[in-house]
């Protein structure tokens, strides 16, 4: 894409500094506040253009991103093997509604939220949003058809409006054409070319941590 963009995830870092992705030690997405604090100091001083993050419902629970600018926010779905921090499954889904939340306090931001609206609980991060961006197969703003699933990959048209994006993936699976809709909604968000978010997502391999070895 051009752009010099910083990761932090469970499984690795990249404080865009040109080296990549690092082995994230602590093993938690989203890390204590003034580790965070530290880490995205770091990534400003590399002269980072934005910061990709994974952030947990118990980061959110615990305030860990209070004071993060969130531009543009996503929601793919909701585990049932990640909610017994919570006390329930509701308590869970509501944690993570707080991330829609947060970047909708940001009067002056984007406030731009895709979400996945084919799941049932879509539409409670939908509704603390100003601008939701629905994706999905059954229905949405943005829809993948012509959907070809190989054992090394995947391709799909996807379209919002007058945009068409021929998709190539290295990523199999249904779940990972989900995740690739949901990828191209936030790169538009943020101001990416149709041909810029072609390319980035043929140029992915694997994802590390994430049916790769």
């Amino acid at each position: 894409s051009g752009l010099n963009v910083g990761y932090m995830g469970t499984v690795s870092i990249d404080y865009a500094d040109g080296k990549g992705p690092i082995h994230n030690e602590t093993r938690m997405t989203s890390l204590g506040s003034l580790k965070l604090i530290k880490a995205v100091k770091r990534m400003r001083n590399n002269k980072m253009d934005w910061l990709v993050m994974e952030v947990s419902s118990q980061a959110l629970s615990q305030h860990r991103v209070l004071g993060v600018d969130f531009e543009v926010v996503g929601y793919t779905n909701l585990s049932h093997d990640n909610y017994h921090y919570h006390g329930s499954f509701e308590n869970y889904r509501d944690a993570k509604v707080k991330l829609f939340k947060q970047a909708n306090r940001r009067i002056l931001g984007k406030r731009i939220g895709v979400v996945n609206v084919d799941d049932e609980n879509g539409k409670y991060f939908e509704r603390n949003i100003k601008h939701p961006v629905g994706y999905g197969i059954k229905k949405g703003d943005l829809k993948a058809t012509d959907i070809e699933l190989k054992a090394n990959g995947s391709n799909f048209k996807a379209t919002i409006g007058d945009e068409v994006y021929d998709v190539k993936s290295n990523l199999p699976g249904m779940f990972n054409v989900y995740n690739t809709l949901c990828a191209i909604g936030i790169a538009r968000g943020v101001g990416l070319s149709v041909e810029q978010i072609e390319k980035g997502i043929a140029s992915l391999k694997s994802v590390e941590g994430r049916m790769n070895t």
